[in-house]
């Protein structure tokens, strides 16, 4: 059990654990600066483990309470194994990787259109991964719809399923949303 403001994991550190938040809500955070909330049932702290890395964001409990299993790396990497978790798992990390920079994805062409903005297919220029950009202009939003906007958002950082698109990252600019 954790309390508001505790960290589950932080920045830096070797990962020797998975966490799973089974009860309550947390922040991350990369070099002070907010990414995204996530909130149970969910896992935290992955990447470490999978690559033998430092923590490369920090996690700390957002609500009044939060609740965990933790499990040890080796009972994490005995449970991914070769199997289609763990390439799920970095497939996802690849996709999100933390110098992903909106100057190195290249438009390919527009792949859908709505009344907010496009769907763009992008590239970023170095690795050739692909990923879908969802462009929406800043101007036209009311409130309704920058709630309508970050709820959904929000519900992409919280999917996480191999039949599912993944939401990896988001920008923005003077003019629009990414």
């Amino acid at each position: 059990k954790k309390v508001a403001g505790e960290a589950i994991i932080t920045e830096g550190e070797i990962g020797d654990s998975l966490a799973l938040l089974i009860e309550g809500s947390a922040a991350i955070s990369k070099d002070g600066n907010f990414i995204c909330d996530k909130e149970a049932p969910t896992y935290i702290g992955d990447r470490a483990l999978l690559y033998d890395e430092p923590r490369t964001a920090t996690v700390k409990v957002t609500s009044a309470e939060a609740y965990l299993w933790v499990l040890s790396k080796q009972v994490f990497l005995d449970i991914v194994g070769t199997t289609g978790i763990r390439e799920h798992l970095e497939q996802r990390n690849r996709m999100q990787g933390s110098d992903l920079k909106f100057t190195d994805l290249f438009a390919i062409k527009v792949i859908g259109q709505g009344g907010f903005g496009v769907v763009k297919l992008v590239e970023h220029v170095d690795t050739k991964v692909q990923y879908a950009l969802k462009c929406v202009r800043r101007a036209k939003l009311n409130e309704s719809e920058k709630r309508a906007l970050l709820s959904e958002r929000q519900t992409m950082i919280d999917s996480d399923h191999p039949m599912l698109l993944r939401m990896v990252r988001t920008y923005r600019d003077d003019d629009f949303v990414y």
